[in-house]
């Protein structure tokens, strides 16, 4: 039994592989006891040069663990076993290391973690809320510190500017959802600069059930920026209002249907017009109680009834214009069109002044 075993059992084969890896680990345990905290640290340059002088990472594996070990003991007091070594390797190799509940899977992902981060492409490590990224990162993350790497932990509160900086550190502990709404955010950017994530390189998944199969049925949905959408109801009543029958729409009586004619999508189209240097044309309205400055068909409110309104356009090709006046009720108590500079008097009881363009 034991002949087929070897000769067709895939695990079987991995699993021998990893025991004849760990054991080179467990036997450097004297050599690195012996080394001080500053020969500890300088092991992380080591592996770095040897690394950019062709080695491969399979190649320092037993070094690096074991340099992850005599540290996680000096620094946390804890020193992986032989089980948890293999565990180790296997995530390296990229498989999926099932670990039951007090074995120390925590401590397990620091040595795949540091050996894969020695290239300088950053690791990931994911667990499925942030209360363990963050608590992850302020304890083993300790260990990776001691030896000369930087940690950074990938929060939701964070600013776009600070989760950059965490996705620059050599390892990131972050939470999947974290992650993936971060990749949603970056397709959404006009400058490729403004992106906070880089390059993917190897990540440890904690959970890895949960995060890859239960959580991944769920999908992740995000929306634009915020829209004022208050003031686009108001906008667009004072459109509608200033739209004319007929000529710039066409009203179905059977089916209560409106269309725009040809001239009202003109007219749309010209309604908010924006100069050569972006700026969109505006009119200033100056009153009694102030200065209000408003693009074309936004409302500019007053906290308090103003007796006189001076027109001032700028930037226009043209300086006419009409202003609505409402009053605390919503009811319309002027309607006009004005040039630059007319004064409209008698609005003491204005409380909403919408320019629009004629």
């Amino acid at each position: 039994m034991n002949i087929f075993k070897r000769l067709f059992d895939h695990e079987y084969k991995e699993l021998k592989k990893f025991s004849a890896l760990a054991d080179k680990v467990v036997a450097l345990d004297d050599e690195y006891q012996q080394l001080s905290d500053y020969e500890l640290k300088a092991k992380t340059d080591e592996f770095r040069n040897r690394l950019k002088d062709g080695e491969t990472l399979e190649d320092i594996l037993p070094e690096a663990f074991a340099t992850v070990r005599e540290a996680a003991y000096r620094v946390i007091g804890l020193k992986p076993f032989y089980v948890q070594i293999i565990g180790a390797i296997a995530l390296h190799f990229g498989n999926i290391a099932e670990m039951k509940t007090g074995e120390g899977k925590t401590l397990v992902a620091t040595m795949p973690a540091y050996l894969n981060a020695l290239s300088g492409k950053g690791v990931h490590v994911i667990t499925v809320n942030e209360y363990l990224a963050e608590r992850d990162s302020n304890w083993m993350g300790n260990i990776h510190r001691f030896l000369g790497l930087t940690v950074g932990t990938n929060l939701r509160s964070l600013t776009p500017k600070e989760k950059k900086e965490q996705y620059e550190c050599d390892i990131l502990y972050s939470t999947n959802n974290e992650l993936g709404f971060d990749y949603l955010r970056d397709n959404m950017v006009v400058k490729k600069e403004n992106r906070v994530q880089r390059g993917l390189n190897f990540v440890i998944i904690d959970e890895a059930d949960s995060v890859l199969i239960d959580e991944a049925r769920t999908p992740l949905i995000i929306s634009g920026g915020e829209v004022k959408s208050a003031s686009l109801y108001i906008d667009a009543d004072v459109f509608v209002k200033s739209l004319k029958k007929n000529d710039d729409y066409l009203y179905d009586e059977k089916t209560k249907g409106v269309t725009l004619t040809e001239d009202g999508v003109k007219y749309i189209e010209t309604k908010n017009e924006i100069t050569e240097d972006g700026r969109v044309n505006t009119v200033t309205l100056e009153g009694t109680e102030g200065v209000f400055e408003c693009d074309s068909i936004i409302i500019a409110v007053s906290q308090s009834p103003r007796k006189n309104i001076v027109a001032n356009t700028t930037g226009l090709e043209t300086n006419k214009w009409g202003l609505l006046l409402t009053d605390e009720k919503g009811h319309t108590t002027r309607k006009d069109v004005f040039a630059s500079g007319d004064v409209v008097t008698g609005a003491n009881t204005v409380v909403h002044a919408v320019a629009y363009a004629k």
